[in-house]
């Protein structure tokens, strides 16, 4: 299997089943950027933290979650498009530049998980096999007494009483979405290395569960 100087970072890193590394930084690796790149969509990243740092107070974890969601929503009213852009780069880009759409369900969610935890929120991901139709991911917030689904693809999506109480929902580490990432890429692309790529972070994930 061949990696690329990045990816033997990250999967290094994702060895014990868990990212230290930040999720953005996984993100960006995984959606194929070189050193170069990666340090160029940090700045791009760290751009919109920075704009978002004037608006989140730090002192409610809820409220900080809603005011991101909702700021990016406002940005970018049709933000959602099914079957587009899963890359956390092709979505940065998007957010920051004209297009109205940014991203399908994993490239939204993989964007405000990133954003969130950078405000040490604890946001996580979850996945369910059919949704509408299809495989889906969203964001569920672990903050008070009760998980607080929030989902990325409707404007009126945080707080969303549709995937409360589904026993078909599994919680989500970030390496998951790194691996779905790789997944959506090995679908694109008909790429059977990124298959493996999956396979091998999956892999760590099942091991670091069964110790």
């Amino acid at each position: 299997m061949d990696l690329s100087d990045p990816e033997k970072t990250l999967f290094h890193d994702a060895e014990t089943g868990e990212l230290t590394m930040n999720l953005p930084e996984a993100g960006f690796i995984a959606s194929g950027v070189d050193f170069d790149q990666l340090e160029t969509y940090m700045k791009r990243f760290t751009q919109i933290a920075t704009h978002l740092g004037d608006l989140v107070t730090g002192d409610d974890q809820l409220n900080d979650a809603r005011v991101i969601f909702d700021w990016l929503w406002k940005s970018k009213p049709h933000r959602y498009e099914r079957g587009g852009s899963f890359k956390l780069t092709q979505v940065i880009d998007a957010q920051l530049g004209e297009s109205d759409n940014v991203g399908n369900c994993l490239g939204l969610t993989t964007l405000y998980n990133s954003i969130t935890q950078a405000f040490h929120i604890p946001m996580t991901a979850a996945y369910i096999d059919d949704f509408q139709g299809y495989p889906h991911v969203f964001s569920i917030l672990y903050s008070g007494t009760a998980p607080i689904p929030i989902e990325n693809i409707y404007s009126e999506g945080f707080d969303f009483d549709v995937h409360n109480h589904n026993a078909r929902i599994a919680v989500w580490k970030n390496l998951h979405l790194i691996a779905d990432i790789y997944n959506s890429r090995a679908n694109e692309e008909d790429n059977e290395e990124h298959r493996l790529k999956r396979d091998l972070l999956l892999s760590y994930i099942l091991a670091s569960e069964t110790r």
